[in-house]
């Protein structure tokens, strides 16, 4: 069944961390045991736990450190391909730049001891312009090489496992 597959990938997901730690990884391993939890809840568990996922994923230890470094490269960037984008594509750049501009400026905003109401109103507008973001397509290949370290590349510095049958998700 649909639940028995999710607990066993989650299961496997677990015992991988912990291979890779060395020991239980305690961030990965307490998101998958709650993860375990609450698909036991079902539907409503299912979809708070996809909430805690992307606050993780979108939280600003995460994405803000290689957005600030796109921020930075992306101007240059934009002047040195000018002449060869066409004006769709420049239009379509300076857009996402823009829309990484705010997201940064939506993470600088962020201070100590503030309220849930104000963590839930941050996370809906940054959702709302990663939405956007997404909305205008890949940025360019060269420039998100250049400006993501190697292990936030696909396959780039992490663990590459080409064998299926050692999958941590499968």
């Amino acid at each position: 069944s649909m639940d028995e597959t999710l607990e066993e990938t989650l299961r496997k997901l677990k015992e991988a961390a912990e291979r890779e730690s060395g020991g239980p990884a305690p961030g990965l391993a307490e998101m998958i045991g709650r993860m375990q939890l609450d698909t036991e809840e079902g539907e409503e568990g299912f979809m708070r736990l996809m909430e805690g996922m992307m606050s993780t994923l979108v939280s600003k230890d995460v994405l803000y450190p290689s957005l600030v470094e796109l921020c930075r490269r992306y101007p240059e960037w934009l002047e040195a391909h000018k002449a060869q984008l066409s004006p769709d594509d420049f239009a379509r750049y300076s857009q996402q730049l823009a829309i990484v501009k705010d997201i940064c400026t939506e993470y600088e905003s962020e201070v100590g001891g503030e309220g849930s109401e104000v963590k839930e109103a941050r996370m809906d507008r940054l959702m709302k312009k990663l939405q956007q973001l997404q909305q205008c397509g890949e940025p360019p290949a060269d420039l998100v090489k250049e400006t993501l370290r190697p292990e936030e590349l696909p396959g780039g510095g992490g663990p590459s496992n080409p064998d299926p049958q050692n999958c941590c998700v499968m």
